[in-house]
């Protein structure tokens, strides 16, 4: 896959006990193709995933004009408009899978389930963002659930 997991050691001078930042970086690389970039020693989060830019961006649309940004105007409505925004979307994809269903090769509907798909992740990025919740949570989550039975973790998670 190519990501390239960071971490950084702590280089201290012995005289001064300061860290030296340019050796850090220099020693840092290390292969990881299973892991988005990562830093320690609270150093800023890098990452090439796109829904880790989607987000960012979609947090910058918080200060964003709503007349001039489609993000903006669905913050100012709010969790209800964007959870019927999110419905929508999903739907379309229903849609399109039960098409697929019915005609697994045809490239016109692969193509439209992908793009709904694109819309369904956008609009349940915007809700994440709005709601202050990076990927980076959903995705510690996921990797928490990796290689657990579906029904195992079902039946593991608290009763609401």
């Amino acid at each position: 896959l190519g990501c390239i997991y960071l971490s950084f050691r702590r280089i201290h001078n012995r005289r001064s006990q300061t860290s030296h930042k340019s050796s850090e970086y220099s020693r840092a690389l290390i292969k990881n193709p299973c892991a988005p970039f990562a830093f320690s020693h609270n150093l800023p989060i890098m990452t090439d995933h796109i829904l880790e830019k989607l987000y960012t961006i979609l947090q910058q649309r918080k200060n964003a004009d709503n007349e001039e940004s489609y993000v903006a105007s669905l913050y100012q409505k709010g969790s209800p408009k964007i959870a019927e925004k999110i419905l929508e979307e999903a739907q379309e994809v229903i849609d399109e899978a039960l098409a697929l269903d019915k005609a697994p090769n045809d490239a016109a509907l692969q193509k439209n389930i992908r793009a709904e798909a694109a819309d369904l992740l956008f609009h349940l990025m915007v809700m994440l963002s709005h709601h202050n919740v990076p990927p980076s949570d959903v995705f510690d989550i996921l990797d928490a659930r990796f290689g657990t039975s579906g029904h195992d973790e079902k039946a593991a998670r608290k009763p609401k």
